[in-house]
């Protein structure tokens, strides 16, 4: 499914009793992974996880993304995404969080305004402590 950035088509993984759906821009998010454990009452397993930058970026991308009458679905993103961007920003990790905004910011237009739409909605709903230190939410 990664694989093709563009389909359009779901993608069924039988051994997993699955139907994937291509959703926008979650290549970004999936560019560079890091392993995490998941936690299951029959066992557990380790799976590619977004990286937590990669994941914040994406989810104000998407955001910017979503019609109006999503606007449910699209303000559960805000809450995660900004504490993630703290927590950066909190633990001297701004560059990080920095250089991904500036990646998404650089793949043109329709990608910048966006995230520029996410951001600004993002700041409304908790603005950043100190202003200017994290490029992508400082107002």
């Amino acid at each position: 499914m990664i694989s093709e950035p563009r389909g359009t088509r779901p993608v069924v993984m039988k051994q997993l009793n699955l139907v994937l759906e291509p959703l926008k821009f979650m290549g970004f998010s999936l560019e560079q992974t890091t392993q995490g454990c998941v936690f299951a009452n029959l066992g557990a397993c380790v799976a590619k996880l977004p990286a937590a930058e990669r994941f914040a970026v994406h989810k104000l991308i998407v955001f910017g993304e979503r019609p109006d009458s999503e606007w449910v679905n699209a303000a559960k993103d805000l809450p995660p995404t900004a504490s993630l961007a703290s927590w950066f920003l909190d633990n001297g990790q701004a560059d990080v969080f920095n250089a991904v905004w500036r990646d998404a910011l650089g793949r043109g237009r329709g990608w910048r305004a966006r995230a520029q739409q996410g951001k600004g909605r993002c700041c409304v709903w908790r603005p950043t402590r100190r202003r200017g230190t994290l490029v992508g939410l400082s107002p």
